[in-house]
């Protein structure tokens, strides 16, 4: 019996490109989900995921930062909790202790590993929805890693 390969479509450096590609993707682990969540399109698996430890915890930290109490299922004590803060604190200087002092306290119970430099807040409004908001940039250190970033994250105070 003949067969005939003129219908396989693929040359052997297609199929030598494919090998190596799978070869790379199973060597690399994934370490967890990117946030916000989206569809994978390079690799297997359903979403996109970070190989980074470095890019995981920045994830994981701002994540920490935008969520208040009550929002993550089964963890009614998980985040920062900045939402109550609202917009009577905008005006005062207590404002950065406070959110610094809320900031600090969920950091050393659910990423402890992180520590924490230095906090600025930079307040702006909305146009659209006319909410109060705030950019909040710290710099920290992830300990063991020997790698210092600075991560921004916009919080919506009241709403």
């Amino acid at each position: 019996m003949k067969f005939k390969f003129k219908s396989t479509g693929k040359d052997i450096a297609d199929v030598l490109s494919d090998q190596e590609d799978a070869k790379i993707a199973a060597s690399a682990i994934p370490i967890g989900i990117m946030t916000p969540l989206r569809h994978s399109r390079d690799r297997a698996g359903v979403f996109e995921m970070h190989y980074n430890i470095v890019d995981q915890v920045s994830d994981n930290l701002r994540n920490l930062i935008q969520t208040n109490h009550g929002e993550r299922l089964g963890r009614p004590g998980y985040g920062a909790n900045l939402r109550p803060l609202s917009i009577e604190l905008m005006g005062q200087k207590t404002f950065e202790s406070e959110a610094m002092k809320r900031i600090s306290s969920a950091v050393g119970k659910y990423l402890p590993f992180v520590s924490l430099k230095t906090m600025t807040v930079h307040r702006l409004r909305d146009n659209e929805t006319e909410l109060p908001q705030v950019i909040i940039r710290l710099e920290y250190d992830v300990q063991r890693l020997g790698k210092r970033k600075i991560l921004d994250v916009i919080v919506t105070l009241a709403g």
